[in-house]
């Protein structure tokens, strides 16, 4: 069962670094823009 487990494990971190690069990704890509010229509705969506 402790295989199982790992395997498991192994793969929700994967999930979950793979969600988590995409997002630095598109903030990255967002922040490339000028930020002074934003509307400050855009940060506001920011978790």
């Amino acid at each position: 069962m402790e295989n199982s487990d790992i395997g498991l494990f192994m793969l929700a971190l994967i999930a979950i670094t793979g969600t988590l690069i995409s997002l630095f990704e598109h903030r990255a890509v967002r922040s490339e823009e000028p930020s002074i010229k934003q509307p400050a509705t855009k940060v506001q969506r920011r978790p």
